[in-house]
């Protein structure tokens, strides 16, 4: 911890966090994360390519219904 309060974190930390909220925004639990994580054979490459599947399934499906919000609007 600095002189200021804060914590400063390693870049380990960090990919840590990232991993954390990436899990989160596909709405997993803390506990469930935490046993992922702590697998031996956890892989953080495959895990944010993972990541990266499921968000632009998310996007997509945003999308389309945005696209019906605009049509009921329109018609």
């Amino acid at each position: 911890m600095g002189e200021n309060g804060y914590r400063y974190y390693g870049e380990e930390s960090l990919l840590q966090l990232q991993q954390i909220l990436f899990y989160r925004e596909l709405d997993m639990p803390l506990e469930d994360i935490k046993k992922i994580m702590a697998q031996s054979r956890f892989d953080a490459l495959k895990a944010l390519e993972g990541h990266k599947v499921a968000l632009k399934k998310r996007m997509d499906r945003i999308e389309c219904l945005l696209q019906t919000v605009d049509n009921t609007i329109n018609d």
